[in-house]
Formats: C-alpha cells, structure tokens, sequence
C-alpha cells in the first residue's frame, strides 16, 4: 500500500478514536449522560414505542421496509396461536392472522413472504405468509427443519432430515433437493 494511503487511513483510525472513545463506542458524555455523584455515568433507556399485545409474545420478527417496516409478533392467547403486524414506527397495530392450534417460532422474511416454524402433534411445518398474515402454503416435515436463507429473495434453503431443499416461492413448489449421505437421524 501506498504511504500517503496508509497515512490517510491512520488519521482516520486516530480521529474517530479520539472521537469515539478508545473502544469504538460513543462516550457516556457525548450521548448526553448525566455523570453520577460517585464516578461513573447513569444508565439510559430509550423508549420509541410501546405496545401491550395482551398475550405472550413467543418470538419477533419483521417484514417490509423503508416506510412499510412491520414488527411482527408470534403470541400465545392462552391456548391459540396468532401472528400481529405492527408498524415499526410507532407501534401502530397493522392486522393479524387467523389463529392457528400450535405455537409459531423461526419467523424471517424472505422477499414479500414471512416464514415461520410449527410443530404439529405429528409432524412440523415451515409456513409461508404472504404480506396480510395469510397462509399461503405450508411444507410437512418428519424432523424439525433448519432455515438456511435464500439464494435470490424468492426462494428458501432449508435442511430436513439429511436433505437440502430449494423452494421455490413464486412456484410454490419445490426445485430441487439434495440428500446428503452419513449418519444422523433419517
């Protein structure tokens, strides 16, 4: 590299240390903080909203973005299960699903669909939404599935029972699947 480049990049580490605290990390008295009597500085909190969803919130995920961002909670009402939009923003409530009879966990969003996971009394479930909380498919597994990502915003790759598998979600159907040899659960 360069020595003027490598200079320049020194400056730049140097300054935003100086800037930041040696840690990286913005200083307790450059967020305002308000020092104590005995050394040291008062913990914050900072609220943006607050929503009392009257239910056990099982897991968070989201969906959108820029100005269509939705919080979207997996809540138990005491023996159903549902699925809450809220807006990121404000806490706004959005809509809900219908109710569903086994907990929803594993929630990401993939594109315009949100996935999540269930398990049934025989066998799980990866679940697909579309952006109003409908279910718009749902894929069976014997053995709980592991999801992996996407590969183009349209898809899944997910891992059941020693088998890799490409969904795809604008066919709804399956593109391929890779069995993986060795031991382990089938």
């Amino acid at each position: 590299m360069p020595r003027p480049v490598v200079l320049v990049l020194l400056g730049l580490l140097l300054f935003s240390r100086a800037h930041t605290g040696a840690g990286g990390a913005p200083t307790p008295a450059m967020l305002d903080h308000e020092p104590r009597a005995g050394g040291g500085y008062a913990p914050r909190t900072y609220a943006l909203w607050s929503s009392d969803l009257g239910a056990q919130v099982l897991d968070l995920g989201h969906m959108g973005h820029g100005k269509s961002l939705s919080a979207i909670a997996s809540l138990n009402r005491s023996g159903c299960y549902q699925l809450v939009a809220l807006g990121a923003r404000d806490g706004e409530f959005l809509l809900a699903s219908e109710n569903f009879s086994n907990p929803i966990y594993g929630l990401g969003a993939v594109g315009q669909y949100l996935i999540g996971l269930t398990r049934g009394p025989l066998y799980y479930h990866i679940l697909i939404f579309n952006s109003s909380l409908k279910l718009a498919y749902s894929i069976r597994s014997n053995a709980e599935p592991e999801l992996l990502g996407s590969l183009t915003g349209r898809d899944i790759i997910y891992l059941s029972n020693r088998t890799l598998v490409r969904f795809s979600l604008s066919e709804m159907d399956k593109e391929w699947s890779l069995g993986i040899p060795g031991r382990g659960p089938t």
